[in-house]
Parts: structure tokens; C-alpha cells; sequence
């Protein structure tokens, strides 16, 4: 092999390892940058669940023919309790209902996860006006106690 030849070989081969690296030391630029997004967006969920877990009543609008009431209990690690209530005529109350879940939160949005006759279900409460609607029934909102 040729002097001539030998001194491309060695340029390609220092020029390849120079662009390896510099692609090597942007992706690990690019994956530190998306792991303190992701621990940042953590902290505002975590704190935005810590702010907002709490005993919630679901109102409605709609008349009453009984005197039951649904109660969620949010924890703040991310637990959800439902339960449904009822007056017992001397002041007190029993559970009739009750059932474990999850929920999860965004800036405008309470979501909560329970299993309800075997089946898991969703019930979102949108921000509007500074109360929490439910998203699939605008009649029902949650009240905090």
C-alpha cells in the first residue's frame, strides 16, 4: 500500500472515530436533558397529587330519592377509595359500597380508577371554573371536605 494510501486510511479512520464520539457525547447531552424533563415533570405530579389529596364528595344536581352519598378518598400515594354512604335516620352513617382504586392527576384533570361490580372504572373530573366536573356526566362535580 502506497504512502498516499495509507494517509487516507489513517485520516477516514481518526475522522470516523471523531464522529462517533461527538454522536456518542450528544445523545448522552440529549438523554441527561430528557432525564431532568422527566424527574422535573415527576416532582410537579407528585406535587400537584400531594396538594390535592383529600376526602371528595360527588354532588349532583340531580333530586335525591334516597339519602346515599359517594365519597373518594385520594391518598397521597396515589391510593383512591370509594364509597358510598348511607344515612342511618339517627345521625350516623354506614358504608353500603365500597371499593379500592387509583388516581392520577394532571394540572386540569382529577382521574380516578376503582372496580365497581368486578369491572375497573375511569370517572374523570375536568377543571372548569375552578371546580372539578365530570367529564362523561357535567351534573356531577367533586366537593372537598
Amino acid at each position: 500500500m502506497s504512502n498516499k494510501a495509507r494517509f487516507f486510511v489513517y485520516n477516514t479512520l481518526i475522522v470516523t472515530a471523531l464522529i462517533l464520539t461527538l454522536c456518542t457525547s450528544c445523545n448522552s447531552e440529549r438523554t441527561k436533558q430528557h432525564t431532568v424533563t422527566d424527574t422535573l415533570s415527576a416532582k410537579s405530579r407528585y406535587e400537584l397529587m400531594f396538594r390535592l389529596a383529600g376526602d371528595y364528595a360527588v354532588l349532583s344536581d340531580q333530586a335525591k330519592t334516597d339519602t346515599t352519598e359517594e365519597l373518594y378518598v385520594l391518598r397521597h400515594d396515589a391510593t383512591a377509595k370509594w364509597m358510598l354512604l348511607k344515612n342511618d335516620g339517627d345521625g350516623g352513617a354506614h358504608v353500603t359500597a365500597e371499593s379500592e382504586g387509583t388516581w392520577t392527576v394532571t394540572p386540569t384533570q382529577i382521574s380516578v380508577t376503582t372496580q365497581k361490580n368486578g369491572n375497573a372504572v375511569t370517572e374523570d373530573y375536568q377543571l372548569k371554573d375552578s371546580v372539578y366536573t365530570e367529564v362523561k356526566e357535567a351534573k356531577r362535580i367533586l366537593k372537598r371536605y
